[in-house]
């Protein structure tokens, strides 16, 4: 998308090489020298660009004298010169700027009332084709995303009909979108809300008649929030920033609060406010483990296996408690496990605590030196060779044994 056409343009389409190899590759080796200049190359489709009508003899010598030097040859039935506009990876190029397929904008406008989820998916997938010139499409598009949801019985709302008409209007009345020029300054515009978050890039330039400068859009995107992200506490208002310098630390548009300590905040929103993190996985983790805390006197509490409510605490309080029961007054000086039990059955709770205790007892010179451990040097073990084969074991040959009295005939 990054191709503007501001005059005529040349397409040179199928490019054949003589050698065995790789076409991207080896037009790419080509046309180094024009590609960004003059020519676009996406696979074997060469696009060369005239901004100005007097230069377009030039640019095509200089192309052609490249493929003639690399022995590549194009196909002229699929070559087209001199053409003001044309589609170029499913958008048409002009010297406007970057308009929708007209053919795909025309599928969306007829489009019937979908009346399976087949239909809705095939919907679904005609409006993300084009979502690039729908602006806010996340939120205008959610009553369709519902939809998609597998269920015993497929029913068409009014809401999801009236999405539907929002969408045909905003093709209808789709913007043309600019190129943006090298170094040229552009503007982000994000909008969030409990539904979804989208964005819009503008480039500024000035019109002829006019002495402000005019915004021209570049590119849209949207995201749809799943069910978990949509109960996230924290959405930013819109904000404008230009990303051509380095933001200030209060332009940021994304909020980034992270403390190590603070491990019970997820667990605190979902008790009290039923609001899960972003994330999927992590929603479902604190879903899951919320079963075993409980909040008492605003403080959370986490039940332990035998039913004893534990306080939860922040790690650096944790690994106080730990160097207290290890090298306090009362020195415990035992193993990380049994450090980490006493520190459980007094009633706290951080689920770093494990991790803690083995760092500390690590770096313990105490518990290093008298550890249980081995002191002998470690050495193969060795076989004892024998010096003659029978040294060890011998046979006496004896004959028959007399009778004893008493009848015995056997020595024991």
């Amino acid at each position: 998308m990054a191709l503007e056409c501001e005059d005529v343009s040349t397409k040179l389409a199928d490019a054949v090489i003589t050698d065995e190899h790789d076409n991207s590759a080896e037009l790419a080796n080509c046309l180094e020298s024009q590609i960004g200049r003059n020519v676009h190359v996406y696979i074997d489709d060469v696009v060369v660009k005239t901004t100005r009508q007097a230069d377009l003899i030039t640019d095509h010598a200089e192309t052609f004298a490249n493929l003639r030097r690399y022995k590549i040859k194009l196909n002229p039935l699929k070559c087209t010169f001199g053409v003001p506009s044309g589609q170029l990876l499913g958008y048409v190029v002009s010297k406007r700027g970057i308009e929708p397929n007209p053919e795909k904008t025309l599928a969306v406008m007829r489009t019937k009332q979908p009346t399976c989820l087949v239909d809705a998916q095939k919907l679904a997938g005609r409006v993300a084709a084009l979502s690039h010139f729908i602006p806010r499409l996340g939120d205008k598009a959610t009553p369709l995303y519902r939809l998609l949801k597998k269920s015993e019985s497929f029913k068409w709302t009014e809401e999801a009909q009236r999405a539907l008409e929002e969408l045909q209007h905003a093709l209808q009345n789709a913007p043309i979108l600019a190129a943006p020029l090298p170094q040229e300054t552009m503007l982000l515009y994000v909008v969030a809300s409990n539904r979804a978050i989208s964005a819009v890039m503008v480039v500024e330039r000035k019109e002829e008649g006019k002495e402000q400068l005019i915004q021209h859009p570049v590119y849209y995107i949207s995201e749809a929030l799943i069910d978990s992200k949509q109960r996230h506490p924290s959405v930013r208002a819109p904000r404008e920033l230009d990303i051509a310098e380095p933001p200030a630390p209060d332009s940021t548009l994304v909020a980034l609060a992270s403390d190590s300590d603070d491990w019970m905040e997820p667990y605190l929103s979902y008790l009290e406010r039923q609001v899960l993190p972003m994330d999927e996985t992590e929603a479902r983790a604190i879903v899951r483990r919320c079963k075993s805390f409980t909040i008492i006197n605003k403080e959370l509490y986490k039940r332990s296996v035998s039913g004893v409510f534990q306080r939860c605490i922040g790690a650096d309080e944790g690994r106080k408690i730990l160097r207290d029961i290890h090298a306090g007054d009362c020195g415990h000086p035992a193993g990380a496990c049994s450090i980490v039990a006493k520190a459980f059955r007094h009633g706290f709770y951080w689920p770093t605590a494990h991790e803690d205790v083995v760092a500390l007892v690590r770096s313990c010179a105490g518990c290093q030196k008298y550890a249980s451990q081995s002191h002998m040097p470690g050495s193969a073990l060795k076989t004892i060779p024998l010096t003659c084969p029978f040294a060890v074991w011998g046979l006496d040959m004896v004959g028959k044994l007399k009778t004893a009295p008493g009848r015995f005939t056997r020595p024991y």
